[in-house]
């Protein structure tokens, strides 16, 4: 089962006309899924405190990624 990402977060095209040629190259950037865990992960640790590393990262990564999930889905609905 394939996990919908959400596309790229911050993509860039490549562009000739970029002033900084040595960096002049696409970048697909983050996925919009990693961008939202992260963000999801900091309001859980802001909530939960010191909660959520007595509880282990692993459940802070899981409970992030699902939440991440539920907004791609909902956004998905529109």
């Amino acid at each position: 089962m394939s996990t919908d990402n959400g596309g790229q977060a911050f993509p860039r095209p490549y562009s000739k006309d970029d002033w900084l040629e040595e960096h002049n190259y696409a970048q697909d950037g983050m996925s919009l899924r990693d961008f939202l865990a992260a963000k999801a992960m900091l309001g859980l640790v802001i909530s939960e405190g010191s909660a959520s590393a007595a509880n282990g990262y692993a459940d802070l990564s899981t409970a992030s990624y699902a939440l991440a999930d539920a907004m791609l889905a909902e956004r998905s609905k529109s």
